[in-house]
């Protein structure tokens, strides 16, 4: 439903970020979609159609394939971060800064 509501809304919306939130059902995410100034009759219209079904669905089966089990899941330049600190990601960048070099 979360992936659903956030490309209905056109916005980074997930389950986790909607269960926090106590907006898991439609009539919650419209009142949020309300207060973001969104067009709530589109924004109904478009989740209740099913034109971004695959694009979910293609989004799940790319998640699938790479290993992702959860979110957040985030890659750099195609590799898998497990460790997600700051100083994780500058090494990993510096990495690939010096295999580009060579």
């Amino acid at each position: 439903m979360g992936a659903k509501i956030g490309v209905a809304s056109g916005k980074a919306i997930g389950d986790g970020y909607l269960n926090a939130a106590g907006c898991l059902t439609i009539g919650s995410a419209a009142m949020a979609a309300k207060l973001l100034k969104l067009d709530v009759e589109k924004f109904l219209a478009d989740y209740n159609s099913s034109k971004y079904d695959r694009l979910i669905q293609d989004d799940i089966n790319l998640g699938r394939a790479s290993g992702v089990t959860g979110t957040p899941t985030l890659f750099v330049n195609g590799k898998r971060m497990q460790r997600r600190s700051f100083d994780d990601f500058k090494s990993r960048i510096e990495e690939i800064k010096k295999e580009k070099k060579s």
